[in-house]
């Protein structure tokens, strides 16, 4: 209890009161969302009202900017990042299309209809590895022995992951996920010192793919 105090007053504590905290944060690459703090509002209203919102949004690394019939389910945040986690519908705002994810600080415009949400949204496990952007599936990654494996080793990466330590000292790690492109891009951050095995590689015997 004491520690989530900390977590909750640290970023608000004058500099003073700070210097004697027994937590610091330091965080890079943060998102400045007070410019988008009007539609936070709007997506949290959204939900709570159960309605549908008609969101403006550009992807990253689109010029496009497209538009979505938005039911929200939740907000989440991973990675320094905030994001609505709901169901992109057809134009008659009643059948669902695809469960989507939108990082809140790439909408450009949203406004709320007076369509209700007529349908169950399923709801998104923090435990899974990444956003959700389609149906579970399983990965076996294997990385490199030494600072890394041990990296690896002391974290819990999914709710439904396991741990396999091989003889030179080098890890297997399977989990599943929702979210491959993160995972890929997840496993490219660590260099020559990770590989994501072939899925058809899960299937070969202990040794035979590292």
């Amino acid at each position: 209890f004491r520690f989530a105090m900390l977590l909750a007053d640290a970023p608000h504590l004058k500099d003073a009161k700070r210097q004697s905290s027994s937590f610091a944060f330091f965080s890079k690459g943060r998102i400045d969302y007070t410019p988008h703090f009007a539609h936070i509002n709007q997506l949290v209203r959204a939900q709570e009202e159960q309605r549908i919102c008609l969101v403006h949004y550009r992807a990253a690394g689109q010029n496009e900017v497209k538009e979505h019939r938005f039911a929200v389910g939740s907000m989440a945040c991973m990675n320094n990042a905030l994001y609505a986690l709901g169901a992109d519908t057809e134009e008659d705002c009643r059948t669902l299309r695809r469960m989507i994810s939108l990082a809140v600080h790439r909408i450009l415009d949203i406004s709320l209809t007076d369509k209700p949400v007529t349908f169950s949204i399923p709801e998104p496990s923090p435990g899974m590895f990444g956003l959700p952007w389609h149906e579970p599936r399983t990965f076996r990654i294997h990385f490199k022995a030494g600072r890394v494996s041990d990296y690896v080793r002391e974290r819990i990466w999914a709710e439904k992951q396991k741990l396999e330590d091989l003889p030179d000292g080098s890890v297997l790690l399977e989990l599943t996920t929702c979210s491959e492109p993160e995972l890929t891009a997840w496993v490219r951050s660590f260099g020559e010192e990770a590989t994501l095995l072939p899925r058809e590689a899960s299937t070969t015997q202990e040794g035979k793919h590292v």
